[in-house]
């Protein structure tokens, strides 16, 4: 099974979990991944209350039907994910 979302971030403070957003499980008669994708939107936006803006922040998702999410870059591949993330990384590096 292949996820329906890939959510990375880079930040220079801490390390950050969003699972808090399923504390309340996602009730749903049709699908679960539109309303989880929205529940750990929601989530990323209330966490950024107690911490710093993150450096750089990408997703990649296979569901068309969440717009608007503010999770960072949307990217259209794992593949362009991967990429913009490496060259982020390469550009702190330096």
């Amino acid at each position: 099974t292949l996820p329906q979302m890939l959510v990375v971030t880079l930040r220079d403070d801490r390390p950050v979990n969003l699972v808090s957003a399923f504390e309340d499980p996602v009730k749903s008669k049709e699908g679960y991944v539109s309303k989880s994708i929205e529940k750990l939107s929601q989530e990323y936006e209330k966490v950024q209350k107690f911490v710093h803006k993150p450096i750089a922040s990408f997703y990649v998702t296979m569901d068309s039907s969440n717009e608007n999410l503010k999770l960072g870059m949307e990217e259209q591949t794992i593949q362009q994910l991967l990429d913009d993330f490496s060259s982020k990384v390469s550009e702190l590096l330096q």
